[in-house]
């Protein structure tokens, strides 16, 4: 019986230790605490995550994590590592600044479903974030978008309607 109990708590720390290395569990602390991302030398893009859609479509609820300017980060020049995608970038902000994000999948396939309580279908069927490097859409997710020099991203809440330039 002693046996079987010690598997049993052997079996329940090895699965809990798989969860934990499996999913990343860290506490807000730990994940938030991130040196600067700011530029000071070298390779750098600018990152800018805005509400771009109708401000008068937007729950009450919700109105306290949007700025009045429309910016939840930005625009700022943040360094750039070698290699760098645009989900990086924005993950590397959104923790030197403290703003959530939530995001299904990874690496390449990375969705970005909501960022500082902002949710796709949070004003509408059609709205969600949608991010822009230079002014366009690229053909791929954001995991999979290098960054080069001087590179401008922007993440952008619509309503499905467009994004104002």
């Amino acid at each position: 019986m002693r046996k079987k109990l010690i598997l049993a708590a052997a079996a329940l720390a090895l699965a809990a230790a798989l969860i934990f290395i499996i999913f990343n569990i860290t506490s807000p602390d730990e994940f938030f605490d991130v040196e600067s991302p700011l530029w000071e030398s070298g390779p750098c893009a600018e990152l800018s995550v805005e509400f771009g859609a109708d401000r008068s479509a937007l729950p009450p609820e919700l109105e306290a994590y949007v700025p009045e300017d429309g910016y939840i980060i930005g625009p700022v020049k943040l360094s750039l590592g070698e290699g760098e995608t645009a989900w990086e970038l924005l993950v590397k902000a959104a923790k030197y600044y403290k703003i959530p994000v939530d995001a299904q999948g990874s690496g390449a396939s990375v969705y970005v479903r909501g960022i500082n309580q902002l949710y796709e279908f949070s004003v509408g069927e059609m709205s969600g974030w949608v991010y822009y490097v230079n002014g366009k859409s690229p053909s791929v997710g954001c995991g999979a978008c290098g960054l080069s020099d001087g590179d401008a991203v922007r993440f952008v809440f619509t309503d499905g309607e467009g994004v104002a330039e």
